[in-house]
């Protein structure tokens, strides 16, 4: 399931932030309910927006209406394109990460082997091996009720994070640990 998360949980949130963030779970909860993509939500704004007079799609209705009560009661429209553009990162998320691993200097196996992390979505550690020495290992333990695009970006994120450490010119391959 997709949340939108606009802000961190800090008790010194005015009641104003609050109300704000109730309004965005609800909006999030109508998004799942009734499984409204990006596009769907991007389409509503514009419409909402006065910039597309499309019509024909119940679904678009209603989230223009969800639009129109929420700015009614001050929620600020830059937030509405930050929630489509945070869904957009989610629904790519898989896809990009399969991209991201195909661009990767690494053997088909390996290649194989992080694609499956996402794929059957399984938990292990990976390590990162450069000149024979394991360079960064890091756990996967998929929780109940996870989501391939989140794992998705959060394996992008640490592995980004790991070929950053690795000298320019140097092989490096990854290993994974089924747990």
């Amino acid at each position: 399931m997709f949340r939108f998360n606009i802000s961190e949980n800090n008790p010194q949130v005015s009641e104003r932030e609050k109300d704000l963030e109730k309004m965005t779970e609800e909006f999030g909860l109508l998004v799942n309910k009734n499984k409204y993509s990006a596009d769907d939500i991007r389409e509503a704004y514009y419409r909402f927006c006065g910039v597309s007079d499309n019509k024909g799609n119940r679904g678009i209705e209603e989230i223009v209406s969800k639009m129109k009560e929420m700015t009614d009661n001050g929620y600020p429209l830059n937030r509405l394109a930050r929630i489509i553009e945070a869904k957009q990162v989610f629904e790519d998320a898989v896809p990009n990460y399969y991209k991201f691993v195909d661009s990767m200097d690494i053997s088909g196996k390996e290649n194989k082997i992080l694609r499956s992390i996402i794929d059957d979505m399984r938990s292990g550690e990976i390590s990162c091996i450069v000149q024979g020495k394991v360079l960064a290992t890091f756990k996967i333990d998929i929780a109940r009720g996870g989501s391939k695009e989140v794992l998705s970006i959060a394996l992008s994120e640490q592995i980004k994070d790991v070929l950053g450490k690795i000298p320019k010119g140097q092989k490096y391959e990854f290993s994974f640990t089924e747990k």
